[in-house]
């Protein structure tokens, strides 16, 4: 998955017959954006239509600590590790103002499921 900073998130569709990556907007087929990928550099194909999700880079980064602090530390409450994650990353207060932060009951579930085969 690609996410830019402008909050659109992106597949990678595989083509064998052409050089490079292209990666779709996951909000297809309703958007249509596309942006190329060659020798590390990216240049968009079409616009998008659909809307951004403002944040959205800052809320994966909050999922991928919630599980890798709930991996590290086993026998902790999953709840505790995303409330202190959460208060860290200074969202904690917002959660009802940001539109696609998770409900922490859901990240701690996450957390759990992410270290299931770890006890």
């Amino acid at each position: 998955m690609l996410v830019d900073s402008l909050g659109y998130k992106y597949n990678i569709k595989t083509d064998k017959r052409r050089p490079g990556t292209i990666w779709r907007c996951t909000q297809r087929p309703f958007c249509k954006a596309v942006v190329n990928e060659r020798n590390g550099e990216f240049s968009p194909a079409h616009d998008h239509v659909c809307t951004a999700n403002i944040g959205l880079e800052k809320v994966l980064n909050i999922r991928k600590e919630v599980k890798a602090a709930a991996s590290k530390r086993v026998f902790d409450s999953a709840a505790v590790i995303t409330e202190e994650v959460m208060l860290a990353s200074g969202l904690a207060q917002d959660v009802a103002l940001h539109p696609t932060l998770p409900n922490p009951k859901n990240l701690a579930r996450q957390a759990n499921y992410a270290r299931r085969h770890a006890r």
